[in-house]
């Protein structure tokens, strides 16, 4: 598992029990992915994808993305940060 980028400590602690890539379920490889680049270390911007995901991500729709990262994020009941909420807003277009 690759853990090379600055996501902060509590980011990567959601992380810490998850063992496959949020798209296909594969377990292998996993690598952390900036949805919309590395604009931002919320949260929201990240998930982890296989290698294959990862190397294909342009082929997602990055709304789509958004949208599945915030699903799981009120799913494992993540309690939202001031960055969080600056960053959905600064991009809430991609959510509707």
């Amino acid at each position: 598992m690759k853990l090379k980028n600055p996501f902060p400590d509590y980011v990567k602690e959601l992380y810490a029990f998850e063992h496959c890539c949020h798209e296909c379920n594969s377990g292998d490889g996993l690598e952390w992915h900036h949805i919309l680049g590395r604009v931002s270390n919320s949260a929201l911007n990240c998930m982890f994808l296989c290698h294959k995901c990862h190397e294909n991500y342009t082929k997602f729709d990055k709304g789509y993305l958004l949208k599945k990262q915030l699903r799981w994020l009120v799913l494992i009941n993540y309690k939202f940060k001031d960055e969080d909420y600056e960053f959905y807003n600064r991009y809430k277009h991609y959510y509707k």
